[in-house]
């Protein structure tokens, strides 16, 4: 996860821990979350932030729990420190904050190096080395579209797949490539709309251990949840079919590097990061953590 930022009025000038936690907007018509902004005492390694009370910023985040929670962190952080900020976290959908972000309706937010390759910049190759691929979007989305992103965050996103421990054990399923021993009927899908659409997401996984969306797994064997359901349509078994007793794979996001999944996987290369518009000012970029581990 990388922030992304885009320059407006102001000395931009965040330090440490501060920097590491923006995030692309969506667009300013649709609900935000909002709500009184908490402000604090800067502390431990922030503790000697230099003041921002000359700077105005929009900050944002996408509506999924982990960005929203960076998003606010974020705002508390900005605001702790002096600064005017408007929360315009909790935006519908990845298109619509990266619309906002590129149109100037929003300064900064997190954003995900697989999701900037793929979705934004249009490629249909993920980069497997999280560097490799961090600088090849951080250069692109600078020179094409003017935004900034800072070095990536220590933290790990990665789209993973269950199962129950029942139906780990009964089908003797420890890992994706065992999937190819079991029956087409059995081979049931929780996913979420985005990772059923991406390249590098459910298709581009499919093909690669050789069980590719149509004959090996039909499309009546994918059910499409929000996010938060996938949890808890796996527990229940609500991809299985009343005649049978499918392998129920749910997908969905994980902020921990070592995921405590029975079956996982890592998508594309995806480190968070902080991003900024650049503009014929200069631009500060603040050094932030190293890169996380990947989404391959």
């Amino acid at each position: 996860m990388v922030e992304v930022l885009r320059r407006r009025r102001g000395t931009l000038s965040l330090t440490g821990f501060v920097v590491c936690l923006a995030l692309l907007l969506s667009s300013c018509f649709l609900g935000t979350a909002a709500g009184p902004i908490r402000k604090g005492e800067l502390a431990g390694p922030v503790a000697d932030t230099k003041p921002l009370d000359d700077l105005e910023i929009a900050v944002g985040s996408k509506n999924f729990s982990e960005n929203i929670i960076l998003g606010k962190i974020a705002v508390t952080l900005l605001a702790s420190a002096g600064a005017d900020v408007t929360d315009l976290t909790n935006i519908p959908g990845s298109a619509a904050a990266r619309q906002a972000q590129i149109e100037g309706q929003i300064d900064a937010m997190w954003e995900y190096t697989g999701t900037g390759w793929i979705t934004y910049l249009g490629h249909t190759d993920p980069i497997p080395d999280e560097e490799k691929q961090y600088v090849a979007v951080r250069d692109e989305d600078l020179e094409k579209n003017g935004l900034v992103w800072l070095p990536p965050a220590p933290m790990n996103n990665t789209y993973g797949f269950a199962m129950t421990q029942e139906v780990s054990d009964r089908l003797g399923i420890t890992k994706l490539s065992e999937l190819q021993d079991v029956p087409v009927k059995e081979r049931t899908f929780c996913v979420e709309s985005e990772f059923t659409n991406r390249p590098d997401g459910l298709p581009g996984m499919l093909k690669t251990y050789d069980i590719p969306l149509g004959k090996e797994v039909p499309q009546a064997n994918l059910k499409t949840y929000q996010t938060g359901a996938v949890y808890s349509a796996t527990a229940k078994g609500s991809a299985t079919s009343a005649r049978s007793s499918p392998l129920t794979v749910a997908s969905s996001h994980s902020t921990s590097p070592s995921s405590r999944t029975t079956v996982s996987t890592s998508r594309s290369t995806t480190s968070p990061s902080w991003s900024t518009k650049a503009s014929s000012r200069t631009t500060h970029r603040s050094r932030i953590s190293s890169p996380r581990s990947p989404r391959s």
